[in-house]
């Protein structure tokens, strides 16, 4: 007896809301189609991706419909099971020809496709079935491009009008996606503006805090000790790259390969967390690290004690911490000026050994 087996999908996640009926209404046209087959769709054979699009074919390459596929194309669905969608374009809305494709390869493998929104039955033909395969390509081939086309307005639309909130918030900070703000950032529905989250901007000053003095890594363990949320590298990467912190927002649009591209920074429009002289301070504390990446020791035994207390005695600059060995092997420590070693002529402070400041 062949096995059922069924796929739902909706590409928004406000679909999936309470007051939407995606789900339930793909599922009832799906389950009244099994009934009247006689044939028992098993809860563990209904395959669901939850806000994915079936545009550019992502349900196909990491959602469960990759899942559905990999078990046809292993044999574990056979020759002769169904699988029920509600539609074609919820399999695919993609071209034209990478959406037949992407169907018949599912019938190749002798899988019977049922769509229940009309009850048109998908299969393979052969000498037994009696299946029109002109007919059916012509089918698919009106219906993947109906789905495409329909895809491809909705996108266009969505992009003009997102294209336009953007332009707005440039000219009179309204705001397009209070559903979605930053960590740190609230948007309140009574005065339709965003506000700082006390609690989380909290840490993202210490973070900024923290950073003056040591590199990302340890700030990271510091934070996490206390913090509401488990910071990341990457999440510490975009509180620079977006900017966010100093209240900017920033603006990105999709190339063909639908990769977001960067379009410009709107300054204003969140409330600021930290100064602009906080930031420049960080910055440039972690761009002076990382110039000095090979520069000191922390090992035991080799602890720079004046770390962040000594300078030149001429210009004034912090004197780096230099481990050396000289000809014979042994190692000894130095005190080099920043100014001197970085930019020549600048400083005429020789460096001299540790030792001797001790």
């Amino acid at each position: 007896m062949p096995t059922a087996y069924a796929y739902i999908r909706y590409s928004s996640k406000a679909q999936g809301g309470a007051d939407k009926d995606s789900v339930d209404r793909q599922m009832s046209s799906i389950e009244a189609v099994t009934k009247r087959h006689n044939i028992e769709l098993l809860s563990q054979n209904i395959f669901s991706d939850t806000g994915v699009s079936g545009y550019d074919g992502s349900n196909s390459r990491t959602g469960k419909l990759k899942e559905l596929i990999d078990r046809i194309n292993n044999l574990e669905i056979k020759k002769g099971d169904y699988v029920f969608v509600e539609s074609i374009d919820r399999l695919s809305r993609q071209r034209l020809l990478q959406a037949k494709e992407l169907v018949n390869n599912i019938l190749e493998k002798g899988i019977v496709l049922i769509t229940t929104i009309d009850g048109q039955r998908y299969e393979k033909p052969n000498d037994t079935n009696g299946i029109d395969d002109l007919q059916q390509d012509i089918l698919l081939s009106v219906i993947s491009k109906r789905a495409h086309e329909e895809s491809r307005t909705k996108s266009i639309r969505r992009k003009s009008a997102w294209n336009r909130a953007k332009a707005s918030a440039e000219t009179d900070q309204t705001i397009f996606n209070a559903h979605n703000p930053p960590y740190g950032i609230h948007y309140d529905k009574k005065t339709n503006s965003f506000i700082i989250n006390e609690d989380e901007a909290k840490e993202i000053r210490q973070i900024f805090e923290s950073l003056k003095y040591v590199g990302v890594s340890q700030t990271i363990r510091d934070i996490n000790a206390t913090s509401k949320r488990k910071w990341s590298n990457k999440n510490i990467s975009l509180l620079f790259s977006t900017k966010y912190p100093l209240g900017y927002y920033m603006a990105q649009r999709r190339d063909e390969q639908r990769r977001k591209i960067f379009e410009s920074y709107i300054e204003n429009y969140y409330p600021q967390i930290i100064s602009f002289e906080l930031w420049q301070e960080v910055r440039n504390a972690m761009e002076g690290r990382k110039r000095r990446k090979n520069y000191g020791s922390h090992s035991l035994g080799n602890l720079n004690i004046f770390r962040h207390s000594v300078k030149c005695g001429q210009c004034k600059a912090t004197l780096l911490f230099e481990m050396n060995k000289n000809p014979k092997g042994i190692q000894y420590s130095y005190f080099h000026c920043y100014t001197q070693k970085e930019i020549k002529g600048k400083c005429e402070q020789p460096r001299f050994r540790f030792e001797y400041a001790l």
